[in-house]
């Protein structure tokens, strides 16, 4: 007998597959970026509230750090940079809180700005001697000297890391003393300056020149001729920032130049 073969046997379907409920371990993993995100877009609309253009100013800052490289050789440019950063920072929420030390602000409740009189990392207020003699860069009047200020920009207690003298635009700046010329730039709060070393560990820095006349490397002498005063940068007018950097660390520069002192 033939059997009936036109008929073909049909796969067996498996049985579906019960869906397990999954926990998502990663919810709790997106919460935590989104409240992080959140975060920071709410720390920089603050930033901008508080510090109105610094943002762009400190991002320019970094820019210019990543194109140039770290420098300063001892004395950090990127630690100098975040210290700067932080600064700004303090002294403008400094600002916004002694604002609102007035009567009925902030329903009816007054505060007092808290002013840090703490002396910042790579600076000291403590005398040094160096050995032989240094070269005013500029003849003029000291206009802020260094250590603790009021800063003339945003009014906030700050820590001036050199000395201001008055200087008109374009009035020849001298290297204070013989010594090589380790960097030179623009940064939107320096404006335009110059880096001169000069052995032991001493250096001084030049900033809110109208232009340097001196490029890194080159060797310059006592009384030669470096720059040009001006006020570029963070200025209310033209003077020349002066700074006396020892194994690191920012001294006052009348240190080096008596007749900067008070």
């Amino acid at each position: 007998m033939w059997e009936n073969t036109s008929q073909t046997q049909q796969p067996q379907q498996a049985a579906p597959l019960l869906k397990k409920p999954v926990k998502e371990e990663s919810d709790a993993l997106l919460l935590v970026q989104s409240v992080l995100c959140l975060a920071a877009v709410l720390v920089c609309v603050a930033l901008r509230t508080v510090l109105p253009g610094a943002w762009e100013q400190l991002r320019a800052e970094g820019s210019a750090i990543l194109s140039t490289g770290l420098g300063f050789e001892a004395d950090i440019e990127f630690s100098r940079f975040a210290e700067e950063a932080m600064r700004r920072i303090e002294t403008g929420l400094d600002g916004l809180v002694g604002s609102a030390a007035q009567p009925d602000a902030i329903g009816g409740f007054t505060f007092e700005a808290l002013q840090s009189r703490e002396v910042p990392a790579g600076a000291s207020l403590e005398p040094v001697e160096l050995d032989g003699t240094f070269t005013l860069p500029v003849s003029g009047r000291v206009t802020s000297p260094f250590g603790f200020r009021v800063n003339p920009l945003t009014g906030g207690d700050e820590f001036h890391l050199g000395t201001d003298i008055s200087a008109a635009a374009g009035t020849p700046v001298a290297a204070a003393r013989a010594g090589q010329v380790t960097r030179t730039g623009y940064t939107a709060g320096r404006g335009n300056y110059v880096v001169v070393r000069h052995g032991n560990g001493v250096q001084t820095l030049y900033q809110h020149l109208t232009c340097g006349l001196v490029r890194a490397g080159e060797i310059v002498r006592e009384g030669q001729i470096i720059a040009l005063s001006g006020e570029t940068g963070n200025v209310t007018g033209p003077h020349l920032h002066l700074e006396l950097i020892v194994d690191g660390v920012c001294v006052d520069p009348a240190c080096a130049f008596p007749q900067l002192a008070g």
